[in-house]
């Protein structure tokens, strides 16, 4: 058995290690860290966990199937994929494991931005204050706006809008 442990033990930190750099600080994953097994479980942005082994099968990385810890396959969150990490060599497993994790950062984009799709283009926001730490000299081309800026502003500021807008 300890010569098994030699063998798996530094397979296992190779996926924790590229975990922890490529996803550690981005927030889109968890994972276990497990003291003996086979597999390592990784959980995404629920959601996004059959999007993630489509996209590495796309790149030539086979996983097992989204869910496969749950019974009869089906993860009702969408966010477990188990890692098995054993019979990899340590090159592949590296690249195998670059290709993972960026699929994880792709479908968490990808989970993002359809949601940013269904929030009002408002936003909720009502105003801005724009602020100039610091101001230069008007160009010479420049110059001739500051009169019609200026009684612009006076009135309703459409042409300042209009000008920070376009």
């Amino acid at each position: 058995m300890e010569r098994h442990r030699e063998i798996l033990a530094p397979k296992f930190e190779t996926v924790g290690k590229m975990l922890a750099a490529d996803l550690g600080a981005l927030g889109v994953a968890s994972w276990t860290d497990p003291k003996g097994g086979y597999f390592v479980s990784l959980d995404v942005v629920p959601g996004t966990a059959k999007r993630v082994v489509e996209l590495a099968k796309a790149a030539g990385v086979a996983l097992t199937p989204a869910g496969a810890t749950y019974p009869g396959g089906v993860d009702p969150q969408d966010q477990n994929i188990r890692i098995a990490p054993t019979f990899a060599t340590e090159q592949d497993l590296e690249r195998a494991m670059a290709v993972l994790t960026t699929c994880v950062i792709v479908a968490a984009a990808d989970a993002s931005l359809e949601r940013l799709g269904s929030i009002d283009a408002g936003f909720g926001i009502d105003a801005v204050v724009l602020e100039a730490p610091s101001v230069e000299t008007l160009a010479p081309a420049q110059a001739g706006l500051a009169p019609r800026l200026e009684a612009d502003l006076r009135s309703d500021g459409a042409v300042l809008i209009d000008r920070l807008v376009n």
